[in-house]
């Protein structure tokens, strides 16, 4: 789709961060279960912003840290990666 198409609004620079804040979204929503939370108060809304940032700066903090050997990660590959080191040796 051309520029000319969507208006004088269409930035094609914001294009990365808008990518970064779907596929964050997605990570959240599918593979972390936030769309379970149901948000019933103000208290609770209060609280699932609280369990997503620290989920969000857990990660990222991981993946920061995993970098340092691989190249690229996504949040992701950061959550698959968890799955199947952490959560295999509490079933194993």
């Amino acid at each position: 789709m051309h520029g000319s198409k969507l208006g004088s609004r269409y930035n094609p620079t914001l294009l990365p961060r808008r990518w970064n804040i779907e596929t964050g979204y997605r990570y959240f929503k599918e593979l972390l279960g936030f769309d379970q939370y149901q948000l019933l108060s103000f208290e609770g809304i209060q609280r699932f912003w609280a369990i997503q940032f620290l989920t969000q700066n857990f990660l990222e903090t991981q993946r920061q840290d995993w970098m340092k050997k691989d190249k690229h990660l996504t949040l992701g590959d950061v959550v698959n990666r968890i799955r199947q080191e952490y959560f295999g040796q509490i079933i194993v």
